[in-house]
């Protein structure tokens, strides 16, 4: 799942890339993706006003108070395309039901979406990389969300993953008393994204390495001068890996390229391998469905 950083990347992406633009049309291509409450094609003709993160989610402002907010869940993207030639109309295929909605070639070999592609916006005054002229939701794993609302709606509407506040933007004392308060293994809380949003198993994973503190330990049994170090380490790592655009890692791509962060991983994937820190080998435990490196000779 993209995590903080990689939601950032991909805001600053768009916020950058589609200045001036203004919704032609709309595709629906996949019904489930689209959440409510609005349709897709209420945005059709509103100009683009800007993008921004909350957590993990991205929300993109359009003139006329209206907002696209974006829960990426594991494998949800933005990408820029060329529309297809014979495009459905405004509101596009999959205006209503449920399920698949994609368009297939026909016999005249009209071109089609790319694959995977669940929804599609395409843009007037807006020239791609490329010379793409459509902005592109992919999700493999169909997991992903999309919500058109209304400005007054958006707090009501924000997916879990930027519910609670910004990790980047608790002070220290808050910190600690949220873990002080807990619990739950420190890593699970950091991961919790009703206590603080925006980390995920990359980042939790290279944080608490970087601090020297183990995913195991409840977060109730964390010191105040511990509590201050994994938050310096939260703010260093996140801070150096909105710089390198994320972490590219399997399918995750933002709309202007993609990351390198992931050459800096000191723990996450690296489980067999020695411990950059002491030469120990780093040790994979799996639990709830989620896999966690450590060394249990630096992380104590």
């Amino acid at each position: 799942m993209p995590e903080l950083p990689e939601a950032q990347t991909i805001a600053s992406d768009l916020d950058r890339a589609l200045a001036g633009a203004r919704v032609k049309s709309t595709e629906l291509l996949y019904r489930p993706t689209l959440a409510g409450p609005l349709a897709l094609s209420d945005l059709d003709g509103s100009a683009f006003e800007g993008a921004s993160r909350r957590g993990k989610c991205v929300i993109l402002a359009f003139g006329g108070g209206l907002r696209l907010l974006a829960s990426l869940r594991m494998t949800g993207q933005f990408v820029f395309g060329h529309s297809p030639v014979g495009a459905a109309s405004p509101g596009g295929a999959g205006a209503g039901g449920a399920g698949e909605a994609e368009p297939r070639a026909g016999s005249r070999g009209k071109r089609v979406w790319p694959p995977h592609v669940r929804a599609a916006l395409v843009l007037e005054g807006f020239s791609g990389p490329d010379g793409e002229d459509s902005l592109m939701f992919r999700d493999i794993r169909k997991f992903g969300r999309l919500f058109v609302c209304r400005a007054s709606e958006e707090e009501f509407l924000l997916p879990a993953s930027a519910k609670g506040p910004d990790v980047t933007a608790i002070a220290p004392g808050e910190f600690y008393r949220r873990l002080a308060s807990s619990k739950a293994p420190v890593k699970t809380l950091l991961m919790d994204q009703a206590a603080m949003a925006g980390l995920g198993n990359i980042y939790a994973t290279e944080i608490l390495f970087e601090a020297g503190i183990s995913p195991f330990r409840p977060a109730s049994s964390i010191a105040r001068e511990e509590s201050d170090i994994i938050l310096k380490a939260a703010g260093e790592i996140l801070g150096e890996a909105v710089r390198m655009r994320g972490s590219t890692i399997s399918n995750y791509q933002a709309p202007l390229g993609p990351g390198s962060y992931q050459q800096r991983h000191r723990a996450y994937g690296k489980a067999g391998r020695p411990c950059p820190r002491c030469g120990r080998t780093l040790e994979k435990v799996r639990s709830s469905g989620r896999t966690t490196v450590y060394c249990p000779n630096c992380q104590r």
